[in-house]
């Protein structure tokens, strides 16, 4: 399609070109600028909700940052959670939440994590995975047109998991 380049060189040139920028302190503004920036997403906590002899329930949150001037609606996800007793599988999710525009969401993502039968409570968790995210009207649309994938946002932290409160 014709119309893909044209939209990412029109995105360029604005990002680019000084009579698009304004701002105080030197620091630079512009629709382009705007939608450049990706969301981030940061684990806060890991909570034990139920022990079995072997794994653990965990729920997951993560704080969701939304540089962008809309909102942004997060479409799947995926979890995985390691400890000294091994890695689980890859969890597929469908988190229901949506990044307010310029603001932070947090989500609940749940899993399942070994344990050594001690137990997961004080122990360090590896938590890795990503969601994907539906970026705004015309560029959703570009990417669907010309088969790109939605944009994730990956995160990966290793926290201590508590007992939930």
């Amino acid at each position: 399609m014709r119309s893909a380049p044209l939209l990412l060189i029109l995105v360029l040139t604005t990002a680019t070109t000084p009579a698009c920028r304004s701002g105080t302190d030197g620091v630079p503004s512009s629709v382009a600028d705007d939608v450049l920036r990706r969301p981030s997403a940061t684990v806060t906590g890991a909570y034990v909700t139920a022990t079995g002899p072997d794994a653990a329930s965990v729920n997951i949150v993560l704080a969701l940052e939304n540089p962008q001037a809309v909102e942004l609606p997060v479409r799947f996800g995926d979890l995985r959670l390691r400890t000294g007793a091994g890695t689980t599988p890859t969890i597929e999710t469908r988190p229901h939440v949506t990044m307010p525009p310029k603001g932070i969401a947090t989500v609940t993502l749940q899993g399942v994590a070994k344990h050594n039968g001690q137990g997961l409570v004080g122990q360090p968790l590896t938590v890795t995975g990503s969601l994907t995210y539906e970026p705004p009207g015309e560029l959703r649309q570009m990417l669907t047109d010309t088969g790109f994938p939605l944009p994730d946002i990956g995160f990966s932290s290793t926290v201590t998991a508590e007992a939930a409160p």
